[in-house]
């Protein structure tokens, strides 16, 4: 299996909450969720550390997107670079440190959004946690 690339961030929170990844060269869904100790301590043996020691309690589920679905989040994203900038790209090739651009309330204000994306109505891909898939049936992956 290969390692999701984050393309962009949709939501951010102190770290990227949902957004869009690739994996196995298609574009997919991914959301995050932290663990709590118990839940890291329950897969610890899967999936030990980081090669720096550090311990990421991030666990970020991938989603497989209805390619209607892919076409919306993507022409959004677009918008959001033109009216926004480019400050949610993973990429570092796009990405620029967020600057005004006086566009933002023709983004931020318009009423014809993307709506919120339901996982629930998606297909499961995995979890991953430090770029290691983890099968789909895993506790904590449900």
């Amino acid at each position: 299996m290969s390692r999701p690339k984050f393309l962009f961030h949709n939501n951010f929170y102190d770290t990227a909450l949902n957004g869009l990844a690739e994996y196995n060269g298609e574009k997919v869904w991914f959301t995050n969720s932290r663990w709590t100790e118990e839940e890291y301590e329950d897969h610890r043996p899967i999936m030990g550390k980081f090669p720096d020691g550090e311990i990421d309690d991030d666990l970020i589920t991938l989603y497989i997107l209805p390619p209607d679905l892919l076409k919306l989040i993507e022409k959004e994203h677009e918008l959001f670079q033109q009216c926004v900038g480019f400050n949610c790209d993973h990429d570092p090739a796009t990405y620029k440190p967020y600057r005004e651009t006086g566009r933002e309330d023709e983004f931020y204000n318009r009423t014809n959004k993307v709506p919120n994306i339901n996982v629930e109505s998606l297909e499961k891909i995995g979890c991953c946690w430090g770029y290691q898939i983890i099968n789909k049936n895993t506790p904590h992956c449900n």
